[in-house]
């Protein structure tokens, strides 16, 4: 979905990742809009093609009945190319005022069939021209079927690479994910996070003037992680805080008061692997003067734990001390 917070712009990638039933992505299209009321919106559902569905707006209630009839089958072209979306989705904000804030949210799982140097390209391209880029990740990392449905919603079948051929396998691709939004300069939201488009919402109404004059919370899970440090080490002084979710290895106090970050909140399951060792950067940090802390997810593994909402409140109580 290409949505512009009066200035941003955001895109869905239209194809069905969910389980049967799961409103997903839309759901979450869905609730930015809403959140996002009074801003001007765009449209772009992209697989093989892209396609401009609306054109910025800030019709919000024509723009929901456009998310709700989103749906995979409308695609006449197979695979997906998301470097081609993200040109588009620059094409799409460059008709919008020149003094507005431009962002382009993309809602994908990261498979692109188009090279990833091209889709890398593209996102750089965002960057020199002062568009945000926020990849907002969908889907599972475990290998699932696309349903094919019938306008009323009903299964038909899982799609095929040609007729009669094997199923297609597809999956969340969080390299691709990390390496697109470092490329932009821009930033990542979990596929494992519950509110998703409240933590779109406030990147989006995260403006760079508010980010240069108070600093801004830049956070990252497992890849992500190494992503967000990645993205704080490019803009010196621009982001103050990172919240590292479930990652290991990072640089001292020095490299980090070198790079502008003033605050790190570490953060991981009880029974993942990177418990040990986010926990002792925390310890390690903190002993060099460095503020720095450590936050359990409870017992959990590589993921996010149910109640996250709640346990983000309590890290961002830390991180803006």
């Amino acid at each position: 979905m290409p949505a512009q917070h009066d200035e941003a712009d955001g895109e869905y990638q239209q194809k069905q990742r969910e389980r049967p039933g799961d409103p997903g992505a839309q759901q979450e299209a869905r609730r930015l809009v809403h959140d996002l009321a009074g801003d001007r919106i765009g449209l772009i559902a992209f697989s093989g093609q892209s396609y401009i569905l609306s054109p910025l707006t800030i019709d919000g209630s024509a723009l929901q009945l456009l998310i709700d009839a989103l749906d995979p089958n409308m695609a006449s072209a197979g695979g997906t190319e998301l470097g081609g979306a993200l040109r588009q989705g620059a094409d799409l904000l460059r008709g919008g005022s020149d003094v507005a804030d431009r962002v382009l949210v993309v809602f994908t799982d990261g498979e692109t069939h188009d090279t990833l140097s091209r889709v890398l390209s593209a996102a750089a391209r965002l960057r020199r021209e002062g568009v945000r880029l926020i990849m907002v990740g969908e889907g599972g990392i475990t290998p699932a079927h696309i349903p094919v449905r019938t306008p009323e919603g009903a299964f038909v079948e899982y799609q095929r690479t040609e007729p009669g051929g094997p199923l297609v396998e597809t999956w969340r691709r969080d390299a691709v994910l990390t390496q697109v939004a470092d490329a932009a300069h821009g930033a990542l939201v979990p596929a494992q996070l519950g509110d998703q488009a409240g933590a779109v919402r406030e990147l989006v109404q995260a403006r760079p003037g508010e980010v240069e004059s108070q600093g801004a919370t830049l956070m990252g899970f497992s890849q992500g992680a190494y992503a967000a440090f990645s993205i704080a080490r490019s803009d010196p002084g621009q982001w103050s805080r990172l919240l590292l979710i479930a990652a290991k290895g990072y640089p001292n106090a020095r490299r980090l008061r070198r790079h502008g970050v003033e605050r790190v909140l570490f953060a991981a399951g009880d029974y993942d692997m990177t418990h040990a060792a986010m926990s002792s950067a925390a310890r390690s940090l903190a002993r060099n003067g460095f503020p720095a802390r450590f936050m359990s997810l409870g017992k959990v593994g590589h993921t996010f734990p149910s109640d996250m909402t709640k346990r983000m409140t309590e890290a961002m109580a830390f991180l803006k001390l």
